[in-house]
């Protein structure tokens, strides 16, 4: 599962005290499940988010917008070769 750890939580810490719980979620889930095999639970770090704000930011930056600006205004020129 890819988690999160919220408010700034050292992500580690976090990490390791789902892995030590993981059997306490899986007798859970068993009692709630119908399933012949439930598998192991395993907890991973989802760096989605982090990786989304590092895009927007790259995105929002001045060099960029600029760069879009222009392709704009190039843009709205050139539409001499569009079909009728």
């Amino acid at each position: 599962m890819f988690v999160v750890p919220l408010m700034g939580a050292d992500a580690e810490a976090v990490l390791k005290g789902l892995s030590r719980a993981a059997p306490h979620f899986r007798g859970l889930l068993a009692r709630q499940l119908t399933l012949k095999y439930l598998p192991q639970l395993h907890f991973k770090l989802d760096e989605s988010f982090g990786e989304g704000d590092r895009i927007e930011t790259i995105l929002r930056s001045d060099k960029v917008r600029r760069d879009l600006d222009q392709a704009d205004t190039l843009d709205d020129g050139n539409d001499e070769d569009a079909p009728a």
